[in-house]
């Protein structure tokens, strides 16, 4: 079972199981309970709170009094008079709407000098990750730039501030004692517009008729006649303008079939036009403690009146970072395959996160003089230091005042040049909305052994047009490949044919590639977003630069991972299918204050060609083979590249596990310009297979100690050239053993800001 304690690193050398918060459902171990998720989302939000001492400031900040608002009305009596004794109240005195907390001991934060402001005290970390839950969960149902709550525990409070880029929290001040606080702030905030409370202006809630229906259910019903099955096939005839994939319609209709979901209009301007979408319930959310803000709809163009997906989330802002739909323009310009197309996109207003602008300013000057007077006990400052510490601060700003309403607008979110800063650990964001042309299949849904193989190496193709190829020049890298970024798209080939064709998908943490080496400063910070499908050379040191190999790397960790999940092979009992998995993706190893990969795929790099699988009850191991000769060849080929590549461009990988800086060899020069890849033959090929550019006949990809795209794509040219059985999938094998998880779970993350390899705190 889970254990809700404070977890602690297992010994040197034995693997374990990495929580990151936004990837646990992929993970074979998934989380067991609630209380467990909440501890490994306080862990993914370490380092990202700020706190404001005063709590006049905070309201002088972001609650600005508007001009046509009286003063909050000055009080005789304490209206709270009747809460004196809240700190020693029993349950049954508080209405069962509120949840309610005992004692300073349950505070989220920490006020005392010496210690953290997101503390690792067991109950503190604990209701920490309750309300972080709560904000997730309200900024997952509503339209939201930030979000403001109020936290009352017993006789004192709290006013959070909750951004995509971390949190602002007032210290503890005691309501009975300076009830003016807390009325001010329930004055104020009764009398803010939508907008200052942070609900998004470009998103307007739709009304419904007395039936509960609206212009999408009429749409939704006309488009209902031009539907047709999307599963590949030659069609008899050509299909009916305007048709709709079935798996499209039901998309749609699933999203408008959730009444706690309320129907919304979105709006994206681009190039000056505004264009609007209705959507509904999410088909996609990225979870992930405010961070993982990422949301997508099927949603319907509301001009053309066609389905398209809708991305909605909030981008690293600087002005060295491309933003999403500019990269996929140019790659739909080089008229790339296997890349969304996209119909519109932009920024949404100017809607910036300020937590970071609030970090550069945490020992700034007030612009007015304190006047709460904190009233704190259990160890929390006195009112002498907090008296000490504000006159310590008196300094002039070197930026706008952040409680000058001239600086920013009423909301918050002011015009603000983000500026990064080495030391800090919270980054700028700004709201970002993309609309593309293709609505997808996820990966799971692919149906036999060769369609997968043909649904990848579409993927691969548009990965090397992009990163590799010196004919297009575009040389942008993804970065950022996983199994949840290859889709399914199904399309019209040759008039009659419908295919299924593989989509790569999100663009947003790519790169430019510059010069011989394949370096070029990162425009944004890069750590591993996805544990189970990063390279071995990454998890080992995550602060080096992310290369073409590694992204080909995540493309066979891609193949391997579904093909033992959804196929037959010799792993006939699904708990060695889940324990394969588990131990080969979902594990780390801690070594020396270090999370680093775990060693089953250290395993799988470092066997010639062979994929095997070593567990307590075989010792000596043995090969996982499935029923189709062609594929075993195509995984045997793609590892083997790899086992070359690890013993001839580093010096020992292991050097990095005794504490040794990973080296790579100087002799090799990775990122010297690729040959395109050999023409594939058309003989008994799929028709997701891909015609390529003939290769230099000169080249000797045996000897190569360097990965590239065509080595990788000979193989899977030589693959989709064989002859195949049909070997179709099995559906999920994990599902089959109808249990919620096989594998113990410890609420261990990576900190935000911290990589694999770097040495971590004993208590995460």
């Amino acid at each position: 079972m889970a254990n809700d304690s404070p977890p602690t690193h297992p010994p040197d050398g034995v693997d374990a199981t990495p929580r990151k918060y936004d990837t646990t459902t992929l993970s074979i171990g998934r989380v067991a309970n609630l209380k467990t998720c909440r501890l490994q989302a306080t862990n993914e939000l370490i380092c990202q709170t700020i706190k404001i001492d005063s709590v006049t400031e905070f309201l002088e900040a972001f609650l600005p009094l508007p001009s046509n608002v009286p003063k909050c009305p000055t009080r005789t009596s304490n209206p709270f008079e009747t809460l004196k004794d809240a700190d020693s109240m029993v349950e049954s005195t508080i209405t069962k709407r509120l949840s309610r907390k005992e004692g300073n001991k349950y505070d989220p934060f920490d006020d005392r000098e010496q210690a953290q402001t997101d503390t690792d005290a067991k109950k503190r970390k604990a209701s920490r990750g309750q309300i972080i839950t709560y904000a997730d969960l309200l900024f997952y149902l509503q339209h939201r730039v930030f979000l403001f709550m109020l936290l009352v525990i017993g006789r004192r409070f709290r006013v959070i501030r909750w951004g995509r880029s971390g949190i602002l929290v007032t210290r503890s001040t005691d309501y009975y004692e300076n009830p003016k606080l807390l009325c001010e702030f329930l004055w104020r905030i009764s009398s803010q517009p939508q907008e200052a409370l942070g609900l998004d202006p470009t998103a307007t809630r739709l009304t419904l008729r007395p039936n509960l229906t609206n212009e999408m259910d009429d749409v939704l019903d006309a488009l209902r006649k031009l539907a047709v099955d999307h599963n590949p096939r030659t069609l008899d005839e050509p299909l009916p303008d305007g048709y709709v994939f079935q798996y499209v319609l039901d998309m749609f209709a699933e999203s408008i079939r959730c009444p706690e979901f309320p129907r919304y209009e979105l709006r994206i301007i681009d190039g000056g036009k505004t264009h609007k979408f209705l959507v509904g319930k999410p088909a996609y959310r990225g979870s992930g403690a405010l961070r993982g803000c990422v949301r997508g709809w099927v949603a319907l163009d509301l001009e053309r009146k066609r389905f398209v997906w809708l991305k909605d989330t909030w981008r690293p802002w600087s002005e060295s970072i491309e933003k999403e739909g500019d990269v996929l323009l140019r790659l739909n310009k080089a008229h790339i395959e296997g890349v969304p197309t996209v119909v519109c996109h932009g920024d949404v207003e100017e809607q910036d996160t300020v937590t970071a602008i609030w970090w550069g300013h945490e020992t700034a000057p007030r612009t007015f003089a304190v006047t709460d007077t904190p009233v704190l006990d259990g160890g929390s400052q006195t009112a002498d230091v907090l008296e000490t510490r504000n006159n310590e601060k008196k300094r002039k700003r070197d930026s706008p005042e952040l409680g000058d309403p001239n600086a920013s607008s009423q909301t918050g979110e002011g015009d603000i040049t983000p500026r990064f800063r080495a030391n800090c650990p919270l980054q700028d964001y700004r709201h970002y909305r993309l609309a593309e042309k293709e609505v997808c299949l996820p990966l799971k849904r692919f149906q036999d052994a060769r369609q997968l193989v043909g649904l990848v190496m579409v993927c691969i193709v548009a990965h090397y047009d992009a990163a590799a190829s010196d004919e297009l020049k575009i040389h942008v890298l993804h970065r950022n490949t996983i199994d949840s970024h290859i889709m399914i798209c199904p399309k019209i080939v040759s008039g009659l044919e419908l295919v299924w064709k593989g989509l790569l998908i999100d663009w947003e943490l790519s790169k430019p590639i510059v010069g011989p080496n394949e370096r070029s400063q990162a425009r944004q910070a890069m750590c591993c977003v996805d544990w189970q499908f990063t390279s071995v050379s990454l998890l080992v040191d995550g602060s080096q630069p992310v290369r073409i190999c590694d992204d080909l790397e995540s493309f066979l960790l891609i193949l391997i991972y579904y093909a033992v999940r959804y196929l037959q092979s010799n792993l006939d009992d699904p708990v060695d299918v889940a324990t394969f998995l588990h131990k080969a993706y979902d594990c780390y190893r801690h070594y020396k204050k270090r999370i680093i990969v775990g060693m089953l795929k250290v395993e799988i790099m470092h066997n010639q060609g062979r994929l095997v699988y070593t567990h307590p009850a075989y010792p000596d191991g043995f090969n996982i083979v499935f029923d189709d000769p062609a594929l075993d060849g195509l995984i045997a080929d793609f590892i083997s590249p790899f086992n070359s590549y690890y013993k001839k461009c580093y010096k020992s990988l292991f050097d990095a596990l005794d504490g040794k800086p990973l080296q790579r060899s100087p002799l090799v020069r990775e990122g010297s310009p690729s040959p395109p890849p050999r023409k594939a033959t058309k003989l008994d090929m799929p028709s997701s297979a891909v015609v390529l550019p003939p290769r230099k006949a000169t080249d000797n990809v045996q000897t190569a100690p360097r990965i590239t795209h065509p080595i990788v794509l000979e193989f899977f040219n030589k693959a989709l050239g064989s002859s195949w059985h049909y070997q179709p999938s099995v559906g999920d094998r994990i599902a089959l053993l109808d249990c919620e998880s096989l594998f113990d779970t410890e609420p261990i993350v990576l900190p935000g800001g911290v990589r694999p390899g770097q040495e971590v705190p004993e208590k995460l």
